[in-house]
């Protein structure tokens, strides 16, 4: 099975330079999870796929989209955290043998003011991972760079957002729990 993430800042804008075609007939996915998809409204071109969305109440803001080959048991939009569900950040769908969580975390703010909504979403995701009685497969961008070869002068960037300890600390706790980075 192939599968592909991509924050891909504005649908529109892709599909605009015709790179989601691109995408799939360069390396024919079975699933496409796109995070930040800002938009509201369903696509009129699904490339043979079934389309999944989780909109921003906002416009033009955040939102998740999962293409598949194949149907879904169930989809779930919820997380349980008012504000992320809001932001359409999520999408849980459920297949026989696996789920799939297409999700896509906050931010957390050029001065971490953000951070306590982040890590907040992120203790959702683990507590929802916990309760999963099947293999995994998340896709996301977690707005972290986890590993020192993951960002340049990482000795500089310690403190700051997207490479502070704490939110590296939050990949550590997910990768406890078994799933592989």
């Amino acid at each position: 099975m192939k599968i592909i993430s991509w924050n891909i800042n504005g649908y529109r804008s892709a599909e605009k330079t015709n790179s989601i075609k691109d995408l799939i007939d360069k390396n024919s996915p079975d699933i496409i999870c796109l995070q930040e998809i800002k938009m509201n409204e369903e696509v009129l071109e699904n490339f043979g796929y079934n389309c999944y969305y989780n909109f921003a109440d906002k416009k033009g803001y955040s939102g998740t989209m999962v293409l598949t080959k194949d149907k879904p048991v169930k989809v779930i939009s919820k997380i349980g955290l008012d504000k992320f569900d809001e932001e359409g950040r999520f999408l849980l769908l459920e297949y026989k043998n696996f789920f799939l969580i297409n999700i896509y975390i906050p931010h957390g703010g050029r001065k971490k003011e953000n951070h306590p909504y982040k890590f907040a979403a992120i203790d959702k995701l683990l507590e929802l991972i916990k309760t999963l009685n099947k293999p995994v497969f998340i896709c996301t961008d977690f707005n972290i760079a986890h590993k020192e070869a993951d960002v340049k002068n990482y000795k500089t960037n310690y403190k700051n957002n997207m490479f502070s300890y704490e939110e590296r600390a939050k990949i550590d706790e997910l990768l406890n729990l078994g799933l592989a980075g």
